[in-house]
């Protein structure tokens, strides 16, 4: 149970279904107890969280009781079992609280920042326990980080990149080698074998290095963590062939492949889209590829919006392609048209008759509900036909070097 001290007092609290089993007293004494009923575990739940904003506002802070003995199961096949949970669903606060739980119990500091986020991601943003988050990051850091300390910036800002935190872990890592003067797989590698990183949901990269992305992802096959659902390179190299990562996370939920004006516009190359396309990916709901590459056509596409087997998609990114009017006429007549929710054909060349086919094959693409576009490409007449649509304009790549502007878009 959450355990909060200021000078000599402490306060512990603990919710037991329509009970508030509240402690109080000198440290180091059993202290007091009082027990407060609620009418329904809701009123229980939201009482629980106003007395712990009251508490921290009067200055106590988070902490850990020493004297609580490990007096839980000791079965290791609880452990192993808390932990498949929350790789089996990262983004589940209720996999995290039965794990923080269960830390609280043996005296770890971990279930403590588990139990302060898990209560800050009910009410995000909330200003008392996000800077009582911050404050017990920055007391722990040595614990929490260890040698990730000179790659994780202010701590304090625990929802800012590079790492991310979330359910007393690092949820997200987002790297960009431009920030950095070592490699990102040096980075990532460590990132990925420090306890803080066993849960990484969320990985973000920006590298143009052609032999730093073949590193990373190289990596990300091997080594990255079950947890991984997010995947996001944008680069202006070759990122070849990523079968082995995809294969390595069949349960990936978004995929992103940025190419990226450069010098040599390479990214991705066919062979990195034909390794997506072919990918076995059945809980995939979004997906974007930016197409820079010279050597892209619309024939290693084309199999991808034949599949049948990808019932999860529903949003769909397909940019900077000189091929869209092939894609609409491809959607139109395949079993994706049916299921997607968003297309976002934005930076790509688009005609007037892609969007007539759109209009009247309204009723196959029931689901349709945001179209992007490049702003200019289109008359504004043929887009006031396609009705229960909210199309959004775009202009410039945000990832492009020469990008100065991004209107009416939307920032990923």
């Amino acid at each position: 149970m959450p355990r909060f001290v200021l000078g000599d007092a402490f306060w512990q609290i603990e919710h037991a279904e329509t009970q508030l089993i509240i402690a109080s007293g000198s440290v180091g004494s059993a202290g007091k107890e009082q027990i407060r009923r609620y009418k329904t575990a809701g009123h229980a739940e939201i009482q629980y969280d106003v007395l712990i904003r009251e508490k921290v506002a009067a200055g106590f802070v988070l902490t850990v009781d020493e004297h609580v003995s490990a007096s839980g199961d000791e079965d290791p096949t609880r452990f192993a079992a808390l932990e498949a949970a929350i790789t089996g669903d990262p983004f589940d606060p209720s996999a995290y609280a039965v794990y923080g739980d269960w830390l609280q119990s043996r005296g770890d500091l971990r279930g403590e920042l588990i139990a302060l986020q898990l209560a800050e991601d009910a009410k995000p943003g909330d200003r008392q326990l996000v800077a009582a988050i911050g404050n017990f990051l920055e007391k722990h850091r040595p614990g929490f980080l260890g040698p990730l300390t000179r790659y994780a910036g202010k701590i304090r800002d625990f929802t800012e990149p590079p790492l991310i935190w979330r359910f007393g872990f690092i949820h997200a890592a987002q790297l960009d080698r431009s920030d950095t003067d070592e490699p990102l797989a040096e980075i990532l590698d460590e990132v990925i074998q420090h306890p803080s990183g066993r849960f990484l949901a969320v990985i973000a990269l920006h590298d143009d290095d052609p032999k730093d992305v073949a590193t990373l992802v190289k990596l990300l096959a091997s080594s990255a963590p079950a947890s991984l659902r997010v995947f996001e390179l944008t680069s202006q190299a070759d990122c070849g062939d990523l079968g082995p990562l995809l294969r390595a996370h069949p349960k990936l939920h978004r995929l992103v492949v940025r190419g990226r004006l450069g010098d040599v516009q390479l990214a991705p190359s066919r062979e990195t889209i034909r390794s997506i396309v072919a990918a076995k990916l059945p809980e995939l709901a979004e997906l974007e590829l930016r197409f820079m590459s010279i050597e892209s056509s619309f024939a290693d596409l084309r199999p991808l919006l034949k599949r049948t087997d990808l019932p999860a998609l529903s949003r769909l990114r397909l940019r900077s392609a000189d091929f869209a009017d092939e894609i609409i006429d491809a959607l139109v007549g395949g079993p994706l048209a049916a299921q997607l929710t968003m297309l976002d054909l934005g930076l790509s060349e688009l005609g007037d008759h892609a969007i007539r086919q759109l209009v009247a094959n309204r009723a196959r693409f029931a689901k349709l509900r945001e179209l992007v576009v490049t702003r200019g490409e289109l008359s504004k007449s043929t887009l006031a036909d396609l009705t229960g649509v909210k199309v959004t304009t775009v202009v410039y790549d945000p990832d492009d070097q020469r990008a100065d502007e991004y209107f009416d878009g939307i920032r990923e």
